[in-house]
This record gives C-alpha cells, structure tokens and sequence, in this order.
C-alpha cells in the first residue's frame, strides 16, 4: 500500500509512526531519535509518551520510563497502553502496589486484558502467591483462550502445587497449541523426570 504523497511524516504523528515502525523492526535507536523529535513537537502527545516508556523499559531505564508513564497518565488516567506499562515498570522497580494499580486498569481495556492479567500472574508467581497467580492465568485466558504465556504460567504453578494432573493437562493444551514447543517438554522434565528424562527435551 502506498502512503498519500501529501502526508506530512514531519508532523507529530508522522514522526512518531516513524518511531513505531523503527520499534517492530528492532532498531530501537532511530526509534528514540523519532519519539525524542516527535515529543519535541508536543511534549504531551500521549502515544509518542507511551511507547517512549516502552522504550525506556526495553532499555531498562526504569526510573526514566516511570516518569514517561506517569506523564502519559497525568493526561488520560484509564488508558489502557499508559496503564499497562505503568504496571511493568513498577514491577520491575519492586513498586508491586503501583504495579498491580496499574495492570488492573489495564485490564479494563479489551485489548490489554489479557496481557495485564498474564503480567499480574507472573508478579504473583514470582513471590509464590501461587493462589493469586492462578486466578490472573484463568482471567486471562478467559480474555484470550490461546494465551501461550498464561498457559505456562499454569504449567509452573500446578508443579509448584505437586497438582500432578493439572499439570500434565495443561502440558497436553500447550503441545496441541504447538507441538514443538520446549517450554512444555521442559515442563515433562521438571515435574517427572522418571517418565520423562532429560534426553526427551534435547532429543529435538
């Protein structure tokens, strides 16, 4: 498809389509430079703050990234993307209140729905509220049947649980989803290395 000759890729919005192209091709330095330039039209321009907080929390410039999120929600304090990496950051500064604060308003939003119960599960299961965990895995899958991380976050959990059934149960939903996937034969291992040895994960 081919761009209207007449777009203005200097203004804000162009510069920060720029950006976001720079970002799915992983080439995280021009993508700064655009968001810097954009930003610099309006310093406020809420997308352009968002992902330069998705930037900075790539970069794992936390403390800088958490200025960026709270000035995206200083200006719309439900949105979903503002909120969502707000939860990220903060989680990642150990801020695990503020995290959760923010994960929970994003999953207001259907389209982070699922991935802000998915990060809520993950920051329980890091500090072994496994119950806690277990509850953001069914509401996100719930939210999105073939959410791959979710469904490894419940293969963990029910080993962590000794819940010998619901985790194989859940190893077979993620074969079916994708039969070569390593995390579930890993999974095999680390739950009965007897029936399943290690030489079933390296075989492949």
């Amino acid at each position: 498809v081919q761009a209207p000759a007449d777009f203005d890729w200097s203004s804000v919005y162009g510069r920060y389509l720029q950006a976001c192209e720079a970002m799915d091709m992983k080439d995280y330095h021009r993508a700064g430079i655009a968001l810097d330039s954009a930003l610099a039209i309006d310093a406020h321009y809420l997308p352009a703050l968002v992902k330069k907080a998705e930037l900075l929390f790539r970069n794992m410039r936390y403390t800088e990234a958490l200025q960026a999120a709270r000035h995206a929600l200083s200006i719309h304090t439900e949105d979903g993307s503002a909120n969502f990496i707000y939860g990220l950051v903060n989680d990642a500064l150990g801020n695990y209140t503020d995290a959760r604060d923010g994960l929970d308003i994003a999953s207001l939003d259907p389209a982070w729905r699922s991935a802000a119960y998915t990060s809520l599960a993950r920051s329980y299961l890091r500090q072994r509220q496994l119950d806690k965990a277990l509850n953001g895995t069914d509401k996100a899958l719930i939210a999105q049947p073939r959410n791959m991380e979710a469904l490894q976050l419940r293969a963990v959990i029910f080993r962590l649980r000794h819940d010998t059934a619901r985790h194989n149960e859940t190893l077979q939903v993620l074969q079916s989803l994708d039969p070569l996937n390593h995390f579930s034969r890993w999974e095999y291992f680390l739950g009965d290395s007897g029936r399943h040895p290690l030489q079933e994960f390296t075989s492949l």
